[in-house]
């Protein structure tokens, strides 16, 4: 198992994260206590999404931290590491600063969409019909977003290949693929993150600073 596939694993924990971070407060009636001792509600809600996010990305680079020495040994032991030269450090550190980012922002979408939603349940069943439903969707019927998919995006951000400059890749999933295929960037797969992001985490900041928390 490499380290995409790990930090796409732990992205995915994030984002259940964010869930639970946001669906909780409002299932236990901790929301009402937050908001009497901050009454300043945007605040509150950047503050808590910020932490969320945060705490994700700690999460990842101390995965990745614990990770690469066995990856290394493993190599070692089993391939070689002549090629673990000063560009090779470059690169697998450029894909963990990456994919700590992306595992916060993940998880920050998961806050946010529960902030929205105020229902764990809710927002568990959004996330999921998105995870295993819309995959198969977007193939079949929009077959041009493919790459903007969670997959596609998750492969596209922790694709060593182009760093590398090289041909050389692995990819499990259509999707994931489909973004090697066209040579997806981390660019892209950013901004596709944001189109997420942007508009669910406003929405929550919207319902949250300017309707009744009762």
């Amino acid at each position: 198992m490499d380290l995409r596939a790990v930090l796409s694993g732990v992205a995915v924990a994030g984002l259940v994260f964010g869930l639970f971070s946001g669906g909780a407060d409002w299932s236990s009636r901790v929301i009402l206590n937050l908001v009497a001792a901050e009454p300043r509600r945007a605040r509150l809600f950047a503050t808590r999404g910020l932490l969320v996010a945060a705490v994700a990305a700690a999460t990842a680079l101390a995965t990745a931290a614990f990770l690469v020495p066995l990856l290394l040994v493993t190599a070692h032991l089993r391939g070689t590491t002549a090629d673990a030269d000063a560009h090779f450090w470059t690169v697998l550190a450029a894909i963990v600063l990456r994919g700590a980012l992306f595992v916060g922002l993940v998880a920050l979408l998961g806050y946010a969409l529960a902030m929205l939603t105020r229902s764990l349940t809710v927002a568990l069943g959004i996330a999921l019909a998105y995870l295993v439903v819309a995959e198969r969707l977007v193939q079949d019927y929009v077959p041009s977003l493919t790459e903007s998919h969670f997959s596609g995006i998750a492969f596209a951000v922790l694709n060593e290949r182009l760093l590398m400059q090289t041909d050389k890749t692995d990819c499990v999933g259509e999707i994931a693929c489909a973004a090697m295929r066209e040579g997806t960037t981390a660019t892209h797969g950013f901004l596709a993150l944001a189109v997420y992001l942007l508009p669910v985490a406003a929405a929550a900041l919207w319902r949250f600073t300017r309707t009744d928390i009762g």
